[in-house]
């Protein structure tokens, strides 16, 4: 059993997909196992994933149902004790992996761990601009009486493509948003429920890089579709 399940869910990111697996296999720690979920692909996408030829890369299929769907169908048939979800058009630099591998083993009282990230071509740096705003580096409880303002930038700390956790802690609630096909805020409405519940380990240095040119909604999309955030 490897110690960490990366899952991608995939749907027609084929432009994209061989350079976000190559920085999966890119990694400088190896201990890992790839799950592909296929979200009803309409493109080559599957087949470049199934051309991979590398053991720890898994390929599963299912029926479109939406990227939450398809991160929880990757999570039932994964195995690890930690996960983490990559987006099909997203990347990690080498020492994602292992940063947050040895952040957990160091902090066991800590239930998941985040990096900072790079956003959209320009690389800006997430990881800087939430120490800015008072978010703060290292072990962290959300206080109970956290603000409005301060809850927003919490939720920051997470992304697709920068956050693993202990298994159980996505199984506890549930895996993200699946119903309707939802394909806007699913990951929003885990990543609320794990922040008031649990704490982490925020490590600021930009370890993930999110490509957010390829990507049809949130801020930086080509439609400006805000994230949601609590009200």
């Amino acid at each position: 059993m490897a110690d960490v399940s990366v899952i991608i869910p995939l749907y027609n990111k084929a432009r994209y997909i061989r350079r976000t697996l190559d920085s999966v296999l890119a990694q400088s720690y190896g201990d890992f196992e790839v799950i592909v979920v296929d979200d009803g692909s309409c493109d080559e996408g599957p087949d470049i994933v199934a051309g991979c030829d590398d053991r720890r890369i898994k390929l599963i299929r299912q029926d479109n149902a939406g990227p939450g769907a398809a991160r929880n169908h990757g999570t039932r048939r994964s195995q690890s004790p930690l996960v983490t979800y990559l987006d099909a058009d997203d990347e990690w630099l080498p020492e994602f992996l292992r940063t947050a591998v040895n952040i957990l083993a160091d902090n066991p009282d800590c239930d998941f761990a985040t990096s900072g990230y790079y956003i959209g071509p320009e690389k800006t740096d997430r990881g800087r601009q939430l120490t800015r705003r008072r978010i703060p580096v290292g072990p962290w409880r959300l206080p109970p009486d956290v603000s409005h303002e301060q809850l927003s930038c919490a939720l920051g700390v997470f992304h697709s493509c920068a956050t693993v956790y202990r298994r159980w802690v996505v199984e506890k609630y549930g895996g993200f948003y699946s119903k309707d096909a939802c394909n806007y805020g699913e990951d929003v409405y885990l990543w609320v429920q794990i922040l008031f519940g649990h704490k982490f380990y925020r490590s600021e240095s930009p370890l993930a890089w999110y490509h957010c040119e390829a990507s049809e909604l949130g801020l930086s999309s080509r439609r400006k579709s805000f994230p949601i955030e609590p009200s």
